[in-house]
């Protein structure tokens, strides 16, 4: 056989041996992701009701003492209760500015803000469990 037939074999097996690794590791990723999805699920579902105070259909005033105990809420669900983990990337970033508002450490942290932000988070709770079908996700709802 000619060097260049030789080469060409080895070359296909290197090939042939990334793409198998490559399925290998795209299902690993996957499978660890489902054994997940019922503990995000749980996580998520518990924070959800946690904002609940939040809602952007009320635009009322928040009472008083309602930032804090949502705040206090929040931070045993991150932390002590361990969720945080199963924050998405993107989730993650939303979850900790909109916390920043609810502290008022950025502004404006309004409460009409701080709803919305919280109102973004949610939707994007949404986005992770792939609750949204097509042109959903870009709808506001409230």
């Amino acid at each position: 056989m000619s060097q260049e037939v030789i080469a060409s074999l080895i070359a296909g097996a290197f090939s042939l041996l990334a793409v198998a690794l490559s399925v290998y590791a795209t299902r690993r990723v996957q499978g660890l992701s489902k054994e997940m999805e019922p503990q995000r699920a749980s996580a998520y579902r518990k924070l959800w009701s946690l904002t609940a105070p939040l809602t952007p259909t009320n635009r009322a005033a928040l009472p008083d003492g309602t930032r804090e105990a949502v705040e206090r809420s929040l931070t045993a669900w991150y932390y002590d209760d361990g969720n945080g983990v199963f924050l998405s990337a993107e989730s993650q970033k939303r979850f900790l500015a909109a916390r920043k508002l609810l502290r008022g450490e950025v502004e404006p942290s309004t409460d009409d803000a701080v709803r919305d932000a919280f109102s973004d988070l949610r939707s994007q709770l949404k986005d992770d469990l792939r609750v949204y079908q097509g042109r959903d996700r870009s709808k506001k709802l409230g």
